[in-house]
């Protein structure tokens, strides 16, 4: 994979290539016209391209990591614009703590979408990606922190990262944990009571909970207002039939509600994803009927 300056450089040199940058307030845009005379500057760790009519300049951060979902899937950016007239415009947010309502029911939203027009392997590699990207700023903030993560270091990304990908993240979690039937009642019984209302955590929390008998309180508290992640330590055994795997899983820390996916690879070539819904401390997990054949 291409370094962060090397990825910058040639998507500036390619005439073909469209910017748009932005933050609170301030949005940009640049573009060339077919033939446009243009000068490259490429002075690592800085890039440039300046036409008769203006330029643009960018530098490669120290430790930036490309993270690239439009090379996964080429319309995201445009699906998650066309979300927000659901959430952020028809259901507002009623303060900056409850901003992630706004963008991660976006940005999930495109994920779904991007799954429906190519398939759930886009959906796993967008979610995969996503992961990372919140997983490099975790010990930033939480996600309820909104607007104001990364504003203090003048760090963008770290907004990026934890209120759009790590909301993502956690509402495919809850959808896992939930079952789809349960979530997507919820997400629906959630927009109809908030529609051209702004609305807050404990209002999704309770159009969730109206679907389900779980109780949602330390979901959210754990992955919506704190920082922390979970630490884990997991061990399989097979029993001595041959016909019984176990999997156990423990929380080193402070527990936390999530689905943790076991892949279970078969002797004959098959693979099996199996989701186990984690709540406890230690949490035993029993697949029976797996015959002699799994590893």
């Amino acid at each position: 994979m291409a370094n962060a300056f090397e990825l910058i450089a040639d998507q500036l040199a390619d005439p073909e290539a469209q910017w748009s940058l932005g933050t609170f307030g301030a949005i940009a845009e640049f573009m060339r016209d077919a033939g446009e005379p243009a000068e490259l500057v490429r002075e690592d760790p800085t890039a440039a391209v300046v036409t008769p009519r203006g330029g643009i300049r960018l530098q490669a951060l120290p430790g930036l990591k490309p993270v690239a979902f439009e090379t996964i899937y080429p319309h995201l950016f445009l699906a998650h614009e066309v979300a927000h007239q659901w959430w952020g415009h028809a259901v507002g947010w009623k303060n900056y703590h409850e901003q992630w309502l706004s963008e991660g029911l976006a940005q999930y939203f495109a994920v779904l979408y991007a799954g429906t027009d190519r398939g759930q392997d886009v959906v796993r590699n967008l979610i995969g990606q996503m992961r990372q990207s919140a997983a490099q700023y975790s010990s930033q903030g939480p996600i309820s922190l909104g607007y104001r993560l990364g504003h203090i270091q003048n760090e963008g990304r770290v907004f990026r990262a934890i209120e759009y990908n790590k909301s993502a993240v956690v509402l495919h979690m809850l959808r896992r944990l939930m079952g789809d039937q349960a979530f997507f009642a919820g997400i629906r019984r959630f927009y109809a009571a908030n529609r051209f209302q702004k609305a807050g955590t404990d209002d999704f929390r309770a159009a969730m909970e109206a679907e389900t008998p779980m109780t949602l309180a330390r979901f959210f508290d754990r992955w919506i207002t704190e920082a922390a992640i979970p630490r884990l330590n997991v061990t399989s055994r097979i029993e001595p039939s041959g016909k019984t795997a176990i999997v156990r899983i423990e929380q080193l820390g402070e527990p936390f509600d999530f689905p943790y996916t076991v892949s279970v690879q078969y002797t004959d070539g098959r693979t099996e994803d199996i989701t186990i819904p984690v709540s406890e401390a230690v949490t035993d997990h029993t697949m029976s009927g797996i015959g002699r054949h799994c590893q």
